[in-house]
């Protein structure tokens, strides 16, 4: 099988030969992410572990380049401002990569503790996690960046038990108040305007965007299921809970009236009318039981 570009050997030593990426620990479209550890004095003992991404910096178009750029500068411009924000720690690069240095984390992504089923019935639990990412994305809004790609994956937990979690992975995060980057993200968790093929003239919202990514991942947690493969009119599913999202949600999913009363404001397919990021977490702290 042949490597990414993304990929690089193990053992490659970067920032000027003080830290040395040791195994691979996932991937995406756009980057690779290894484990690594700092070294001092050329030691090949443990030091600081890290996560470092690694971006491929050859034969890639002026657009992306530019992302890469974009990725870079958005996120040190929120790096250490929130706890649940991850940090960018440094930068580095060479002729061939683009390393972005980030703290290690032993908990994975939000995604692995969904699969295990670590939320279904653990309201308070949820209420504490779900609740620290309404905090972070609140406070990416504040500061004028939109996400964009936000889905379990790319929540990290800061614990084996799925307690604390940052927000990472600002590969298509944006300051535009509106963009007419379309299809930009998860469609699992992209907002029916985002997934839509639209002419070249209309635009979508990427904080109203944020807003319905959060709305899917609370379901993915109180239920370990989606809703739906994607908002669009190409989905059974989708069509179903548009002619009638009360009996939609009482129908094919296991959550509580006020549940349900909260979902439908989220997930609005009417983004003018979607509920913002202050209606949304006032809604929710009012929630019991899921």
């Amino acid at each position: 099988m042949s490597q990414s570009t993304n990929q690089i050997a193990p053992g490659t030593l970067i920032a000027n030969g003080n830290i040395r990426l040791q195994e691979l620990i996932g991937e995406g479209g756009f980057g690779a992410v290894y484990r690594a550890v700092s070294v001092e004095n050329g030691s090949t003992g443990r030091g600081e572990t890290f996560a470092v991404k690694v971006q491929s910096r050859t034969n890639i178009s002026k657009v992306r380049a530019n992302v890469q750029i974009r990725e870079g500068a958005l996120h040190s411009l929120v790096s250490g401002s929130h706890p649940s924000i991850t940090s960018l720690l440094q930068i580095h690069s060479n002729p061939e990569h683009l390393f972005f240095v980030m703290p290690y984390v032993v908990g994975g992504n939000l995604f692995a503790h969904i699969s295990s089923k670590r939320y279904l019935g653990q309201n308070e639990l949820i209420k504490s996690v779900f609740g620290q990412m309404l905090d972070a994305v609140t406070h990416l809004h504040l500061h004028g960046v939109f996400h964009r790609d936000l889905k379990p994956e790319n929540i990290l937990c800061l614990d084996e038990q799925g307690s604390k979690v940052v927000v990472c992975d600002f590969g298509l995060a944006t300051t535009s108040a509106l963009s007419q980057e379309f299809r930009t993200g998860s469609v699992h968790h992209m907002s029916p305007e985002c997934a839509a093929s639209a002419r070249p003239t209309e635009s979508y919202s990427p904080r109203a965007n944020d807003i319905w990514s959060l709305g899917i991942i609370l379901v993915n947690m109180v239920t370990g299921r989606a809703p739906w493969s994607t908002a669009s009119p190409k989905d059974p599913r989708f069509i179903t809970y548009l002619q009638s999202p009360t009996n939609f949600f009482q129908t094919h999913l296991p959550i509580s009236p006020s549940f349900i009363k909260l979902l439908i404001r989220v997930l609005d397919p009417n983004k003018n009318t979607r509920a913002s990021m202050k209606e949304f977490r006032e809604a929710f702290e009012e929630i019991e039981t899921f």
